[in-house]
């Protein structure tokens, strides 16, 4: 039997994770955890051969989730999936310790297959994504700069990053929103995306770039 753990803030997205899984396979039991932060709950209390996590979490995102696993839990193997950033992350995962890369858009058959083979011990990365890298058409660096000084925020959105800067968590600026903590995550996870980064830290160093936020604000 294959034990998966799938993290996702996301419940649709990791229900349908599920539901595909279970439905082709009878081998596979999988459970399911909503925040990155709770995961320890789960892996101290039963052992896992894969964990499955989305890229973009406002807590915590892949790549961090991806380092803490390899670094504590070295045993279990890591995919992380995401509809974005492929090309850009994909050797931030492979360096984090990741032993697969999917789409969002793969087939049931796609995530099946990645499963058995990570499962294995192999590594295994879209077949698009190796073609690219054949071919030499993407830069293998830490990270790619972002002209994000193009980029139109909302008056929200800049309150958000403002907030970030000044050390404020996430229900902190919900509660000075007068919104719930999982619309803050929400609205996070869309602003990362548009600042093409996957962590407070990186969108912090972003509004400093804009110039929306001090140079010396940090996060605390």
């Amino acid at each position: 039997m294959i034990e998966i753990l799938i993290v996702d803030d996301h419940p649709v997205i990791t229900k349908g994770i599920k539901y595909m899984i279970l439905e082709k396979e009878t081998g596979i039991n999988v459970d399911i955890v909503s925040s990155p932060l709770e995961i320890d709950k789960f892996l101290t209390k039963k052992s896992y051969d894969i964990l499955i996590t989305d890229l973009y979490m406002p807590e915590m995102n892949g790549i961090e989730l991806t380092k803490k696993v390899h670094r504590e839990y070295p045993q279990i193997k890591v995919i992380v999936y995401t509809a974005y950033d492929i090309y850009k992350h994909f050797k931030q995962i492979m360096d984090a310790g990741g032993a697969g890369l999917l789409n969002k858009t793969c087939s049931e058959e796609q995530l099946i297959t990645t499963i058995k083979c990570v499962y294995r011990g192999e590594i295994i990365l879209p077949l698009d994504l190796c073609r690219t890298l054949s071919e030499g058409n993407i830069p293998i660096s830490e990270s790619e700069s972002l002209n994000v000084r193009n980029i139109e925020l909302s008056d929200e959105e800049i309150s958000i990053l403002q907030d970030i800067g000044k050390g404020l968590t996430n229900e902190n600026i919900a509660k000075k929103m007068f919104m719930s903590r999982r619309t803050i995550e929400y609205k996070l996870t869309k602003l990362f995306k548009r600042l093409n980064v996957t962590s407070r830290n990186e969108a912090l160093n972003q509004a400093k770039i804009i110039g929306l936020i001090d140079e010396k604000s940090d996060l605390t």
